[in-house]
């Protein structure tokens, strides 16, 4: 399948993707341009939503099933996630605080770290992009995904632990369900009817 950018769109591609970074920002209330952390916590904070734009992208291409394929992955990997971070919250509450202590963040703080949250959303976009484009085009998907994940090391909110495993989770979850025949047969008879 051809990659739906030609050489002539990139620079289209380039303003979008400023205008998006500022919008997620300020409409998040993320501070894009302050020093935290020399920026790269705040591009951690803004790339967590790379699947959001990635489907507004694929929409604006009216690709709608694959739009459908990403937000079904997206949907199943963050549920996966949320229900992780929960289950050790609420060991943690329950006094088996050695058994959560792999979801608890560096700082000593609270036992929602397990898994990373930004990683996992940031490498569902990864994950869609390699098995929809090829790993050619997938791999600077996967580099912006994986900036993401260090970002978060850096600014001491996850471990390597948990974000690797962020990571794996969005990318495996939407590189099985993308282009797969079931998810294919279910959106083609949803936008026939």
């Amino acid at each position: 399948m051809r990659f739906p950018i030609t050489v002539n769109e990139w620079g289209v591609a380039s303003k979008m993707i400023k205008l998006f970074v500022v919008f997620i920002g300020l409409f998040f209330g993320i501070d894009t341009f302050s020093s935290m952390h020399n920026g790269f916590e705040a591009y951690g904070d803004v790339m967590q939503f790379f699947t959001a734009f990635l489907a507004l992208f694929l929409i604006l291409y009216k690709e709608y099933i694959a739009t459908a394929q990403l937000l079904l992955s997206a949907f199943i990997a963050l549920g996966v996630m949320y229900v992780s971070k929960m289950f050790f919250v609420y060991i943690a509450a329950n006094n088996q605080v050695e058994l959560a202590r792999i979801s608890q963040r560096p700082n000593q703080g609270s036992f929602d770290g397990f898994p990373s949250g930004h990683s996992t959303g940031s490498f569902v976009a990864a994950g869609f992009i390699c098995k929809k484009y090829g790993f050619k085009i997938g791999i600077f998907a996967i580099i912006a995904a994986g900036l993401v994940g260090i970002s978060r090391v850096y600014a001491d909110k996850h471990t390597i632990i948990q974000v690797i495993c962020g990571s794996l989770l969005g990318f495996f979850v939407s590189y099985m369900l993308t282009d797969s025949k079931i998810s294919i047969k279910l959106f083609s008879k949803i936008l026939k009817s």
